[in-house]
């Protein structure tokens, strides 16, 4: 599996490409979007980990972030 760099790095070549014709643009645009699904699966995966190691650690907490926001919920 890729890492997030790697996704990242092709991301951004991806988006400096110019199109010649509508075809390439199609295809860039395109391939933009599996990228970003990629990506998005990478870091869904990375918080998912990151939400057990947590759970395993304080049962009483559940920390998570999602789009940047840290999200904490507590068990009384």
């Amino acid at each position: 599996m890729r890492t997030r760099a790697d996704v990242l790095a092709e991301l951004n070549e991806q988006r400096q490409i110019k199109p010649n014709s509508y075809s390439s643009n199609m295809i860039k645009v395109h391939k933009i979007r599996e990228l970003e699904l990629e990506l998005g699966k990478i870091e869904a995966e990375a918080n998912f980990t990151k939400v057990q190691n947590k759970e395993h650690a304080q049962q009483k907490k559940l920390e998570f972030v999602v789009d940047g926001f840290k999200i904490t919920v507590e068990r009384c």
